[in-house]
């Protein structure tokens, strides 16, 4: 038996599976170690020894009764298995210890154990052992910050957890930011190796998962470096297992979106959450998938003892919300997407930006069950605007289409708008008595831009929901204007507005002395702009022939949606109605249909920024 070529693949395996998290700190890939033990180290040996009865010779090569040492079934999987503490004690070089643990029972499902049973226990193993009563006290220390690494965090639907502990790992191996135009929380994109993800937010989160992959040869370092880069190297991993599945080794990871508050916007944490517990069932939401709050600073956790109470904010601690992951939001949508051509291309983006609309309904009528009560509110987002409406793609099973991604399961792809943030709504349970009155509330939060005439963002009158289908007006008026003119036309209404707004502000001031509040809002402070509505004519005049759906729109947003008086304004029930009567009532256009070589090229030119660069035109066309 070689035993230094045992102890040597074990090193080596550990190292594969050591990963390093965003915070610095290393987490090892628990399931694949153990996988690896479990596996024999000659398939075709008949005695199918594994690794880990290799190094359990190693550690053990005098035993005076078979078993005697270690209950073999402490090693399999179950409650009472300590193969991760079999792993930590190989690595600190006191796998003597083991039987000492193993006598803890569940002694890995423990783990971080506490300092005290750690002392207890070696206080035992020690007891007739000198050499290790001498390395007693740094065998404990590096056993107590090895732990950690074998025990990190992991994510499960709707769970809330507090990870008070500095010293709990959080499994995230990427994180860029994102969408830095928010001030109240910062938005990451993360990626999260899938062992950490629970099986029931798999699920849920089906068309978040990518694979990156590495050779079986390849140098751990450079290995290392790639799990640095995970989203930029995504895509091009992907399309290489495409025809290699049999050379590279596939590392699978979650994409999600993580908003992470600090203490001083706790409140604002504790809101939105609220909001998205009540939301969550709701298809047309960015699903709320978890939530959990870390100590980050050294020393922490006896700082956080005085603050028991759940909603005390700890001053050294961030407050997270795991999110659905949303490929862009709407604003980056119009730079980064072609307009649609095709009749039913155009149809399809309208029907998925109406799902907006039918998301917006569910939180002006909200209905949540609790303990199998039924309770109705009357809710406001308050801040639609196109940051807050994100571009989402899952993968669903069917049978018809394609295998993805070298999955064994059909799969195709389903993208969809929708609502997000609602970081500043309110709801207010409806009365048991059906009432005529309007529903108002004082709001805090919005944007300008996108605000009502009466809720320019911040009001200390209450305002009704109709400050909502307002701000979805002015999104459904971007939106035409980018199927109409492009991303082109998106900067060119907008400078018309700027351009208004100005001249308005610049004459007032003139007039009052004052300096007057300038922007890019579709409100003079009392009514839409003229300059607005002639621009939705001029949309009219320039749309494609094959398109009779975004008219229908400009007429829906400047006769119930844009108006002055909020009374007026259609409910978000009706604009659903009206919105599906709309997609039922377009023509099939069957003349305009085109070669299916020509319509696919065109699906790829739209969505692929590549190829549309490798069109670009760097001098004029020669004509010959």
């Amino acid at each position: 038996m070689n035993t230094e070529a045992i102890i040597k693949d074990f090193q080596g395996v550990l190292k594969r599976c050591t990963k390093v998290a965003v915070c610095g700190r290393h987490f090892i890939l628990v399931e694949k170690l153990q996988k690896w033990l479990r596996t024999a180290k000659d398939p075709s040996d008949p005695e199918r020894t594994t690794h880990l009865d290799l190094l359990l010779q190693v550690a053990f090569p005098t035993r005076v009764l078979p078993g005697s040492l270690v209950d073999p079934n402490a090693l399999l999987p179950g409650d009472n298995c300590c193969l991760l503490i079999f792993c930590i004690l190989q690595q600190i070089g006191c796998v003597k210890a083991l039987p000492f643990f193993s006598r803890i029972g569940n002694v890995d499902r423990l783990l971080p154990l506490r300092p005290d049973s750690v002392r207890d226990t070696f206080q035992a193993a020690c007891k007739d052992d000198r050499d290790l009563q001498a390395k007693s006290s740094s065998l404990i220390d590096e056993l107590l910050k090895l732990q950690y690494q074998y025990s990190p965090a992991k994510f499960n639907l709707y769970q809330g957890a507090d990870w008070d502990d500095e010293h709990k790992v959080v499994p995230i191996c990427e994180k860029k930011s994102i969408n830095k135009r928010g001030g109240t929380a910062e938005l990451w994109q993360i990626a999260v190796p899938e062992e950490f993800v629970g099986h029931t937010l798999r699920d849920i989160s089906s068309g978040s998962r990518f694979k990156v992959s590495a050779g079986k040869d390849i140098d751990p370092e450079w290995v290392s470096w790639m799990q640095r880069h995970l989203f930029s190297l995504q895509k091009l991993f992907v399309l290489v297992s495409r025809f290699d599945e049999t050379l590279l080794t596939a590392f699978k990871h979650y994409q999600f979106v993580l908003k992470s508050f600090h203490a001083v916007n706790y409140q604002l944490y504790k809101n939105e959450m609220d909001a998205l517990r009540g939301l969550k069932d709701h298809e047309g939401m960015v699903r709320w998938l978890a939530d959990y709050k870390k100590i980050e600073t050294p020393g922490a956790a006896a700082v956080h003892a005085i603050a028991e109470r759940s909603d005390q904010p700890s001053e050294n601690a961030t407050y997270n919300i795991l999110l659905e992951y949303g490929e862009m939001d709407f604003s980056n949508y119009f730079y980064e997407i072609e307009p649609p051509v095709q009749p039913s291309d155009i149809q399809g983006f309208w029907r998925s930006v109406f799902a907006v609309a039918d998301a917006l309904k569910g939180i002006h009528n909200l209905e949540v069950k609790d303990a199998g009560i039924k309770m109705e509110f009357h809710g406001w987002h308050s801040d639609i605007k196109p940051d807050n409406i994100m571009y989402v793609e899952r993968r669903v099973k069917t049978r018809e289409s394609l295998a993805v991604l070298n999955t064994s399961e059909p799969m195709r792809t389903e993208k969809a708008f929708k609502l997000a943030d609602p970081g500043f709504a309110k709801f207010d349970r409806k009365p048991q008595v059906e009432s005529r009155e309007v529903p108002k509330q004082i709001l805090e939060g919005g944007t300008e831009t996108y605000g009502a005439p009466e809720y320019p963002g911040r009001s200390s009158s209450p305002v009704s929901q109709a400050i909502d289908i307002w701000s979805l007006g002015c999104v459904f008026s971007l939106a035409a204007t980018w199927v109409t003119l492009g991303l082109r036309g998106i900067h060119q209404f907008q400078g018309v507005r700027e351009h208004v707004l100005k001249q308005r502000a610049l004459a007032a001031s003139q007039n009052q002395g004052t300096k007057t509040s300038q922007g890019d809002h579709f409100h003079d402070g009392h009514q839409v702009l003229e300059d607005v509505t002639q621009w939705h004519q001029l949309l009219r005049t320039s749309l494609r022939k094959t398109d009779s759906i975004t008219s229908q729109v400009l007429d829906l947003v400047d006769d119930r949606m844009l108006l002055r008086s909020p009374e007026q304004r259609i409910t978000a029930t009706e604009l659903c109605s009206k919105l599906s009567l709309m997609l039922q009532k377009t023509p099939d256009n069957n003349l305009t249909r085109m070669p299916s070589a020509i319509i696919s090229f065109l699906g790829e030119f739209a969505f692929n920024r590549d190829i549309r660069r490798s069109f670009s035109i760097e001098r004029p066309l020669r004509i010959t």
